[in-house]
């Protein structure tokens, strides 16, 4: 099991997402985007960025991830220059939601599947 509740999660996910949107959508995005007048660089470093402070362990091989990561960074990114921060904010709280309650909705599943397995009657 994940080891969280449903408030959890979504404490978690709010929380994350709040945090790093701040630090690499709505602060780093325009300080790159008005040293350098250039939108797209802009997007490449903070998703570059935030991917490197992703970087954890258990994937492998780890390049994968870190490109899945550098992608979803510039998807979020675009999102931001494109319809605002509640935009990005908001699909990046969904992913980190989904991403911590994933195991706990496995645990549910798996045991209800065994529940229901239980009481199947044996064919005769």
């Amino acid at each position: 099991m994940s080891g969280f509740t449903f408030k959890q999660g979504l404490s978690i996910g709010l929380q994350s997402s709040i945090a790093e949107e701040t630090v690499y959508r709505l602060l780093i995005i325009p300080t790159i985007w008005w040293l350098s007048g250039n939108w797209a660089l802009a997007i490449i470093i903070s998703s570059i960025l935030w991917a490197i402070m992703h970087q954890g362990t258990g994937f492998h091989p780890r390049w994968i991830r870190w490109i899945q990561l550098v992608i979803f960074g510039i998807i979020l990114g675009f999102f931001f220059i494109q319809f605002g921060f509640l935009s990005s904010l908001t699909i990046h709280f969904i992913y980190n939601f989904i991403l911590v309650m994933k195991p706990l909705w496995d645990y549910t599943f798996q045991k209800k599947l065994k529940a229901s397995e239980t009481f199947k009657q044996p064919s005769v």
